[in-house]
């Protein structure tokens, strides 16, 4: 059973408040999780391949063709900012 303590632990790693309500129903809806987890695990599933997707899908991609692209001049005219043939953009910490 998935307790209080472990719902709180989780709940502050994932920094969501939780009410005292949403505390004990997320305890139960966690265990009722787990039990079926753990059916799952009984299934015998030694001769079933591993599979990405239910359906047989596969990518259809198009052949890459050579085609004009622009040049350095009309890229810099484009650019709000431009420094040293590249594109300036704000710092991502």
């Amino acid at each position: 059973m998935i307790d209080r303590k472990i719902v709180e632990w989780v709940s502050s790693l994932a920094k969501i408040d939780l009410s005292e309500k949403d505390i004990e129903e997320m305890s139960k809806t966690l265990t009722r999780i787990i039990d079926y987890m753990n059916i799952l695990n009984e299934l015998d599933l030694s001769g079933v391949e591993p599979t990405s997707h239910t359906l047989d899908l596969k990518n259809v991609m198009r052949e890459d063709e050579v085609g004009n692209s622009f040049g350095i001049e009309e890229v810099k005219k484009l650019a709000p900012e431009w420094d040293r043939d590249h594109f300036v953009v704000p710092r991502i910490i």
